[in-house]
């Protein structure tokens, strides 16, 4: 059984180059009930009289914002979903968007019915860097033809709004995640790197970005409630004093 979302997902598309496909997107969003458009560094300032016009009167329906970097545009979401048109060599849980998307994660499950869901897109030629996918609880990829596998992004907004509509109900409906906000994941998270660096744990050099996208991993793959995190922060706490010393 099914029952539409409670919230429709939030969207953010990182470093957009275009103002007609920001438009695109809008309209989008108006077309599947979203309100909420976020935009991460975005090659032209916002507003965009370009992505306001193609937007053809959506824009009095969809809150446009942006931000200086993905953190800052997604600190009061609960659950990140990067959307990418392949898997990358990251120690990610990855999903396939389908009917059964829900079903597939009980986090994702659990933002849709009552938290507050993001999905992440990049840049219209390039898509996101593994930097950014390594700040999101998931990855996600669109099941296309392999030989032309790269969706408009608009249209890949469009695909994964569609089918994240209906989400689980009554027996089939997971137990919600009581997590903690992203944003003091995210403080948390910068906390804990600075703390290894300064114990000197990212050697040798050229493995250290890997190393920290790992890391992160390790903390977004699991709900965290805030008690869990209140108790992270003092174990890293209690670690930076002995550095310090």
């Amino acid at each position: 059984m099914v029952t539409k979302m409670k919230t429709s997902p939030v969207v953010i598309l990182v470093t957009p180059q275009m103002g007609e496909n920001i438009g695109f997107v809008m309209r989008t969003l108006a077309n599947f009930g979203g309100k909420d458009l976020r935009l991460v560094s975005p090659r032209d300032p916002w507003p965009n009289t370009t992505a306001i016009t193609v937007a053809a009167g959506t824009a009095q329906h969809v809150r446009v914002m942006d931000y200086p970097s993905l953190t800052a545009a997604t600190e009061d979401l609960s659950t990140l979903v990067a959307v990418t048109a392949r898997q990358r060599d990251l120690k990610k849980t990855w999903l396939t968007l389908g009917p059964n998307i829900a079903s597939q994660d009980p986090l994702v499950a659990s933002s849709l019915m009552g938290g507050r869901l993001g999905l992440v897109f990049g840049p219209e030629k390039t898509g996101l860097s593994n930097e950014d996918i390594s700040f999101c609880h998931r990855a996600l990829t669109i099941s296309t033809n392999p030989s032309f596998p790269s969706l408009n992004l608009s249209h890949a907004v469009a695909v994964c709004l569609a089918t994240l509509s209906f989400a689980p109900n009554g027996s089939d409906a997971p137990i919600p995640c009581q997590q903690a906000p992203k944003k003091a994941l995210d403080t948390f998270l910068k906390m804990l790197e600075e703390t290894l660096e300064k114990k000197g744990f990212f050697v040798p050099e050229e493995k250290a970005l890997k190393m920290k996208h790992n890391l992160r991993d390790l903390f977004l793959r699991t709900p965290l409630s805030k008690d869990d995190l209140n108790t992270l922060f003092g174990a890293v706490k209690t670690l930076a004093q002995s550095v310090e010393k």
